[in-house]
């Protein structure tokens, strides 16, 4: 039995029925029905008395996490038990310390001081190689597990390394008296533990926020599963993941979108109703989404929510559409060609670094577009725009060693006034998706991006060389952006700190008054 067991084991209900000799079922065991003796023996089977699920050893560790995290049926019939159980743990996981600190505050509270032997050892300054094969304090070891498993988590690292002859020999160089935890360790007991220490801070933070703003996205992953993930961010912009979830065996209706979101937010947090303090829900805008959320504000506890579509979805999309139209990928495949070769070839990217250095340039190679990540066009474009005198001083020089299909391209006279045009749209929704993705960003951000969008694609539309593909764009952001133009937009750029205009007109004045009344009616300010 583990210690985190052991520790939650000790924990006794005094209500409970049991026998005379040993210790009292857990607490947990109030919400589960023993059916027998398992194979291994001293282990018993159980189901959950809420759902029904069948477990072949009833281990308190696995018995907490169902009743935490997995059982579903539970929020139905008594979502208090989740927040008991949590709270319950937390409190042993507080109370828990190492024999050491056991004794030295009994030995502090009995004498009125510590330990000489300790007085003497901690003003002794110790040698390198004491730390080489120490023992190591069961308080402190529970760090080394905590700090192994979210490296292990955060570098993407497979709990069978821990496992792995080669890195048990390094930890062993380390420290030979450290243990490291088996993976059934790392990915049940310590994993769980650490669940429950990111829910308890995640409390905290909704406890003390007062306004919350909701978002939601959904997205399909390499290996083809539906996934939806649930945040919020607080007034101090600060996120809190509630939920991801595998979507994938269900039809994503408004109905069943707007359940799953209810249900995120029932199971949400411990001592609060964050539902309260949500100002405005964010999703992209498919047509289910956009009925999901007129159906979730729609709800009674949920009419002071307002509706917002996110703003750097309407970016990608814009961006999609432009790099889809003919006049950009033609010259986007013109360029991939050169870029293949000159990344390929080591002849010639070693003169392309080599001439790029000779001009104090600061780029050296080109870079590549990537299928899934438009904002690599960009990245593109620049780079042949930096390295235009390079590449030029190339051709007249290596121009007879290079292929065809690559002279062919860099031959053509209007080849760098078209990477400067769509590369003058390109730079803008790359920078427009950096300002957005900032943790600083506003809705005023928003609504001057608009504005800058609006007259670059005018300008766009005035050169005669890049009429029809400013028409274009015109339109397609016109009709991405329409769903932006409206008031709230519009209040908070003209009640941004920064804002330093002439006033504002009486059309304007007459908006911003009528949603600034709006909004605090709905928030009930």
């Amino acid at each position: 039995m583990s210690d985190f067991e052991e520790e939650f084991s000790s924990a006794r209900n005094n209500n409970s029925d049991s026998p005379k000799l040993g210790r009292n079922r857990d607490y947990l065991w109030e919400h589960f029905t023993d059916i027998g003796q398992a194979k291994t023996g001293g282990h018993r089977k159980c189901h959950c008395k809420y759902c029904s699920s069948q477990f072949n050893y009833a281990k308190i560790i696995l018995m907490y996490r169902h009743i935490a995290h997995e059982c579903q049926a539970i929020l139905q019939d008594n979502p208090q038990v989740r927040k008991e159980v949590i709270r319950r743990l937390l409190s042993l996981n507080n109370q828990e310390q190492s024999p050491e600190e056991s004794t030295r505050k009994r030995l502090k509270r009995n004498t009125g001081s510590p330990s000489s032997t300790s007085s003497s050892s901690n003003s002794r300054q110790l040698q390198i190689d004491y730390f080489s094969a120490r023992s190591i304090p069961l308080r402190e070891k529970q760090e080394i597990d905590r700090s192994l498993l979210r490296a292990f988590i955060m570098c993407g690292m497979s709990f069978h390394t821990a496992s792995n002859i080669f890195f048990k020999q390094f930890l062993n160089k380390l420290n030979s008296m450290y243990v490291p935890p088996d993976r059934m360790k790392l990915s049940r007991d310590l994993l769980i533990q650490e669940t429950i220490l990111v829910e308890s801070k995640n409390d905290e933070m909704l406890n003390e926020a007062q306004h919350l703003t909701l978002n939601m996205d959904g997205w399909t992953d390499q290996a083809g599963h539906s996934l939806y993930e649930y945040n919020v961010v607080t007034e101090t912009r600060k996120n809190v993941i509630l939920a991801l979830k595998d979507l994938s065996e269900f039809n994503h209706t408004a109905t069943f979108l707007t359940d799953q979101l209810d249900n995120v937010l029932q199971r949400s947090s411990i001592t609060s109703n964050i539902v309260k303090k949500i100002r405005a829900i964010v999703t992209d805008n498919p047509d289910v989404m956009k009925k999901m959320r007129e159906t979730f504000i729609s709800k009674l506890l949920h009419q002071h929510v307002l509706s917002l579509r996110c703003f750097g979805h309407a970016i990608n999309l814009i961006a999609c559409d432009v790099v889809k139209h003919s006049f950009s990928s033609k010259l986007l495949s013109k360029l991939s060609t050169v870029t293949t070769y000159f990344n390929q070839s080591h002849k010639f990217k070693a003169i392309l670094k080599a001439e790029a250095k000779r001009t104090h340039v600061k780029k050296e190679t080109f870079d590549s577009i990537g299928d899934t990540r438009w904002t690599t066009v960009a990245d593109c474009l620049k780079s042949f725009i930096l390295l235009r005198n390079p590449l030029e001083t190339i051709l007249c020089v290596h121009g007879e060693a290079l292929p065809p299909k690559v002279l062919v391209v860099l031959k053509q006279k209007q080849l760098y006034r078209e990477i400067d045009n769509l590369y003058c749209i390109m730079r803008v929704l790359a920078y427009a998706v950096g300002i957005i993705q900032a943790n600083s960003a506003t809705l005023a951000d928003c609504y001057l991006i608009l504005i800058y969008i609006t007259r670059l694609m005018a300008k766009l539309t005035a050169q005669n060389d890049t009429k029809e593909f400013g028409r274009f764009v015109s339109k397609s952001g016109n009709i991405r952006l329409k769903e932006f133009q409206n008031d709230y937009y519009l209040v908070c750029f003209y009640l941004h700190p920064k804002y330093r205009g002439a006033g504002m007109l009486t059309k304007n004045r007459e908006i911003v008054y009528r949603t600034l009344a709006d909004i605090a009616r709905k928030l009930e300010i």
